[in-house]
C-alpha cells in the first residue's frame, strides 16, 4: 500500500468525520440512507470478491476465523455502541466514561480494518484492492456518526479536534504496521487478517440491513434502493 493510498484514507475518515461535526442534518434519513448504501456494498464485496479469494488461500481454519471476526465485531460493538453502522447512543445519564469507551472500540474497529490492507505483494494485491475500496467506502458514514456524537457530546474544541484525528490516523496505522512484519510471515498472516476483517463487515453489513426495517420489518422504498445501489456498485467497480 502506497502512501498516497493511506494518506487518501485519512482524508476519507477525516471528511467524514468533519462533516458530522460541523453539518447538522435536520432530515436523518440521509445518513441512514448512505449507511444503507455503504451496507449493500460491503455485504456484495464480501461476498462476491473477498470471501472467494481468502478461501483460495488453503489455509483450512479461515471459516473460523471469519466466525471470530464476527463475533469480535459484536464484542467491539458493545464498546462503541454501535457508531460502526450509525447509531447515536449518548444521553445525560450515562457514565462520563462511556464516551471514552464509545471512542475506544471504534478505534480498534479502525485499526482492525487497517491491518490487512498492506497486501504489498502480487499475491495479495488483488484482495487488498477489494478490500481498500470498501474501506474507504465505510470511512464516510462511520466518521459522519462519531462527527454527530462528538457534536451532541457538546465538548471543548480542541477533544473533539483530538478525538477526530485519533480516528482518521486508525485505520492508516493499522496498515502502517504491516511494513514491520516480514514478507514470510506476512504471507501467512494477511489471509487470517483478512478473514477477521470480513467477518466484521459481515457482522456490519447484516446489522445494517437488518436495522433498515421497521418494527413491521418493512424496508422503505429508498432505503431498498439504496442497497441495491450499493451491492451494484460492488459488482461494477470491483
Amino acid at each position: 500500500m502506497s502512501l498516497t493510498e493511506l494518506f487518501l484514507l485519512f482524508i476519507f475518515s477525516l471528511a467524514g468525520a468533519l462533516g458530522g461535526w460541523k453539518i447538522k442534518i435536520h432530515n436523518p434519513i440521509y445518513l441512514k440512507l448512505m449507511i444503507a448504501y455503504t451496507g449493500g456494498f460491503l455485504l456484495a464485496v464480501c461476498l462476491l470478491h473477498l470471501l472467494p479469494e481468502v478461501y483460495q488461500s488453503g489455509i483450512e481454519q479461515i471459516p473460523a476465523f471469519v466466525l471470530g471476526g464476527f463475533i469480535l465485531q459484536i464484542l467491539l460493538d458493545q464498546m462503541s455502541a454501535g457508531v460502526e453502522h450509525g447509531h447515536i447512543h449518548i444521553h445525560t445519564h450515562d457514565s462520563a466514561w462511556k464516551p471514552l469507551i464509545i471512542l475506544s472500540g471504534l478505534y480498534l474497529h479502525s485499526l482492525m480494518e487497517g491491518l490487512p490492507l498492506a497486501g504489498h505483494d502480487h499475491n495479495h494485491a488483488h484482495a487488498s484492492h477489494d478490500l481498500y475500496l470498501a474501506v474507504a467506502l465505510h470511512k464516510l458514514p462511520e466518521g459522519f456518526a462519531l462527527g454527530i456524537l462528538l457534536r451532541e457530546l457538546n465538548r471543548q474544541a480542541i477533544l473533539s479536534w483530538v478525538a477526530i484525528l485519533l480516528f482518521a490516523c486508525m485505520t492508516p496505522l493499522g496498515s502502517f504496521v504491516s511494513f514491520f512484519v516480514s514478507d514470510s510471515a506476512l504471507d501467512y498472516a494477511l489471509p487470517i487478517l483478512l478473514a477477521l476483517v470480513i467477518g466484521l463487515f459481515l457482522h456490519l453489513s447484516t446489522t445494517i440491513l437488518f436495522e433498515a426495517g421497521t418494527s413491521e420489518h418493512q424496508i422503505s422504498f429508498k432505503r431498498i434502493l439504496a442497497i441495491l445501489m450499493g451491492i451494484f456498485t460492488a459488482y461494477l467497480v470491483i
